[in-house]
């Protein structure tokens, strides 16, 4: 008759909290509690457990002999870099989760299994089903990496074979001109159709009209050859010596070399409701009484100029004085404030207010 034997594991703390971070979808705030590791009747440590709190498991074990060399012999240490310079770890659940899902029992996830899966594919991951448990099939792994692998070499071998191909066909050496060149491109540059050079040339104009830097008030500049536009008068002194806002700059100037674009150069649009309807008569007075070059530049002060500087107040101040020089200078005062008025009573933003000025001040030179 054989006598069995019976051995009680000791149960010993390990000090170090274990690194929650190196568990796949581990939630922030999911905790591993404390680690105790068991050892048998000759010192050995034979497996591990920790209270989860705030986690879909409610217990961890490590029974995974390869896993538990991270608590040293004495179990009283964790060191990941045994495994790996940064190991990952999953939860399974220690009972297979059925696959059909019918009548689940709930208990399956009270205790869960760490498994490594530092060196398994990507796709073998993820997944809490039988066959995703640490069963991986490494043959059709290796199956689909090579038709992977020959696909790729198959599309790199014609996609060099075609620029071969066309390396081979011989190609006329273009002719750039020098940096010191000004004659005039020929016609075999923009084609067989000696038409395409002209239209080359107004699409040219047009992107340098759109990319140009207004000059300043005070140098001005004949248009260059390429351009069609007519010159213009030179501008008075007193308009030269008046310094405006940067949105009056730019009205004064792009007037002379470039016309508006007419994203730009749009009216501003009406409050809707009874104030509305008001606001619209009484700027039609105040552009009746604005030279046409200067229309636009008022459209900046009561539309783009007061939302583009509604959260910077040193640039609100500035065009509020620019403003105030602008409608003294032009004789609209009670024109403005009339205007602003209505805007206000329908429903401009405080930041985005234009200011009322007194009409009893001399008109500003």
């Amino acid at each position: 008759m054989s006598e069995t034997r019976s051995f009680k594991l000791t149960r010993t703390t390990v000090p170090i909290p274990f690194p929650a971070q190196h568990i796949q979808s581990f939630g922030l705030f999911y905790r591993v509690g404390l680690v105790y590791v068991f050892k048998d009747a000759n010192g050995r440590i034979v497996k591990a457990a920790a209270k989860l709190d705030d986690a879909p498991y409610q217990r961890m074990i490590i029974d995974d002999p390869n896993i538990l060399r991270i608590f040293g012999e004495n179990g009283d240490a964790i060191d990941m870099r045994i495994l790996h310079p940064w190991p990952t770890f999953r939860l399974d659940p220690v009972r297979p989760v059925p696959e059909d899902g019918d009548n689940l029992d709930m208990s399956i996830f009270d205790v869960a299994r760490l498994v490594e899966i530092t060196h398994l594919p990507a796709a073998a991951r993820f997944g809490t089903e039988r066959h995703h448990l640490g069963m991986v099939n490494d043959v059709e792994g290796g199956a689909v990496r090579e038709r992977v692998r020959k696909t790729f070499e198959e599309d790199w071998a014609k996609g060099t074979a075609k620029g071969a191909k066309s390396r081979a066909t011989p190609v006329a050496p273009k002719k750039r001109a020098g940096p010191q060149s000004s004659k005039p491109l020929s016609n075999t540059r923009q084609g067989k159709d000696p038409d395409l050079l002209e239209d080359y040339l107004k699409k040219r104009i047009k992107r340098n009209k759109r990319n140009a830097v207004p000059p300043k008030a005070n140098d001005i500049t004949k248009p260059s050859s390429l351009s069609p536009i007519e010159e213009q008068p030179e501008l008075e002194c007193e308009q030269e010596k008046e310094v405006l806002s940067p949105a009056t700059a730019l009205a004064s100037t792009a007037s002379i070399s470039t016309p508006l674009p007419l994203r730009n150069n749009r009216v501003p649009p009406m409050s809707k409701g009874p104030y509305g309807k008001r606001m619209g008569p009484i700027l039609d007075q105040i552009l009746a009484k604005l030279p046409a070059d200067m229309h636009f530049e008022y459209y900046y002060f009561i539309d783009n100029g007061r939302h583009k500087t509604a959260a910077k107040p040193a640039d609100k101040k500035r065009m509020h004085t620019d403003l105030e020089v602008f409608v003294r200078r032009h004789d609209i005062v009670d024109l403005h404030n009339q205007y602003a008025r209505l805007g206000i009573s329908s429903g401009w933003n405080i930041p985005c207010r234009i200011p009322l000025f007194d009409e009893d001040e001399e008109t500003a030179s």
